[in-house]
């Protein structure tokens, strides 16, 4: 867990539904238990199962539900070659390294 995007998250995330947004639980469940605070898994437990699609991130963050998603190399991998694509969604996503 990268205590530097937690801590930024917390700060940011006040009255926000989900902390942020993951691939899968393997990236998010540390964040959870840490905080007691909902993840949104965005393709499951494995990332290979449709949860939302784009159309349900952008209502999302429209409706101040979620705010970030945390991206990374693991994270493009899974997301291009499973079930949803974040193409045209438009950007909100915060972007951070490990």
């Amino acid at each position: 867990m990268n205590q530097a995007l937690l801590d930024y998250l917390e700060a940011r995330t006040q009255g926000i539904k989900y902390l942020m947004a993951v691939p899968s639980s393997m990236q998010g469940a540390d964040y959870v238990l840490a905080t007691g605070r909902p993840v949104l898994y965005l393709g499951g437990f494995m990332g290979a199962d449709q949860v939302v699609t784009a159309d349900d991130l952008e209502q999302m963050v429209g409706h101040s539900e979620l705010r970030y998603i945390y991206w990374d190399a693991r994270a493009e991998a899974i997301l291009e070659s499973g079930p949803i694509s974040l193409r045209g969604l438009r950007p909100c996503a915060l972007r951070c390294r490990a």
